[in-house]
């Protein structure tokens, strides 16, 4: 049947031995109308393109396309989803896989027509140490209803749960979907765009069926230098506490999502704060530059203990614009 009610995106680049698990379990689903779009990134490893053209002659439903050079991950996964035909739209990534035959069937009994997204459990592989999580979402979004509720834990959570569920693309725009990830970051690159669909569109946490991850200290992330990371985390904590702050200007129902980014946003700068690196800068400093920097430390701490909550914060704020009036 064509169009295919989902179209499920799969970039990949090499991989070949962790591809086959995760194209397995696509094959196995009990719902056949699917595409499996398939984006390969130039893969250079032996074999990986022979097994994809092979895959793609064996089923109509797989459509491959093969970029002649690498192109990034971010376009990559922005070409995937511009060749989706589906009304449903889903992501599995190349060392990922969905847990049950039964996966997308779960995701669609829970669609109404006015969801934007079914997300599915989580069980994260930890490959370096060998620990094994699962259910790995239920803590945080178990019985939890509505669009402010659903915003708040997708905050304390940091998981990129929208992109690995099933959105009903009638409801959410492509162009919306496409902007989840059209960005330069490194660093939980669909952060932001995931909390911007579901502050517009409700959400629903399908507990029963599992998205199986791999987490391992090679990733994508991790290629980066330190500096890279560090600082794309204080983009996504601080253009998502600004994009919350304004949701919560016209809907006070967003506000426990804020204090949420706040904290986070928070436990960034002190990370920052207290890295080796900056404290050996410091120390190496003399004379009246070093007595300055210890005097700013003082007064970190002071702040610290004085915004350790958002109403602290303001408190402090208010303190000290009075102060400076008087003075």
């Amino acid at each position: 049947m064509y169009p295919p009610q989902v179209s499920i995106i799969l970039p990949t680049r090499n991989r070949l031995e962790t591809i086959r698990r995760t194209v397995n379990r696509v094959l196995a689903q009990t719902f056949g109308s699917w595409e499996l779009v398939i984006s390969d990134n130039a893969s250079d490893e032996d074999g990986k393109v022979a097994f994809l053209k092979d895959l793609a002659a064996s089923d109509p439903r797989v459509k491959l396309h093969l970029q002649e050079v690498n192109i990034g991950l971010h376009a990559n996964w922005r070409f995937c989803i511009e060749q989706a035909a589906g009304r449903y739209f889903t992501a599995v990534t190349d060392d990922d896989w969905w847990g049950e035959d039964a996966f997308l069937a779960g995701l669609l009994s829970l669609h109404d027509g006015t969801t934007g997204t079914v997300f599915p459990n989580m069980c994260i592989h930890h490959v370096d140490t060998g620990e094994v999580i699962e259910n790995a979402l239920s803590e945080v979004y178990s019985g939890g209803t509505g669009r402010h509720r659903m915003c708040e834990m997708l905050v304390r959570d940091g998981r990129g749960v929208v992109m690995i569920g099933l959105i009903d693309m009638s409801v959410v725009p492509k162009n919306e979907v496409i902007n989840v990830i059209d960005n330069d970051l490194v660093y939980n690159i669909e952060t932001v765009g995931m909390n911007r669909i579901a502050r517009a569109y409700p959400m629903v946490f399908c507990e029963w069926v599992s998205y199986h991850h791999t987490a391992y200290s090679g990733n994508f992330c991790r290629s980066f230098e330190s500096l890279r990371i560090d600082q794309d985390r204080g983009v996504v904590a601080f253009q998502l506490l600004d994009e919350l702050r304004g949701a919560t200007r016209l809907d006070e129902g967003f506000r426990p999502a804020l204090e949420a980014q706040w904290e986070v946003a928070v436990s960034y700068c002190r990370q920052i704060a207290s890295r080796d690196d900056y404290n050996r800068k410091a120390q190496q400093l003399s004379g009246d530059a070093k007595e300055k920097v210890q005097s700013l430390r003082r007064e970190i701490r002071e702040l610290r203990a004085a915004t350790s909550t958002l109403s602290g914060a303001v408190q402090t704020w208010w303190r000290r614009r009075k102060a400076g009036r008087r003075s």
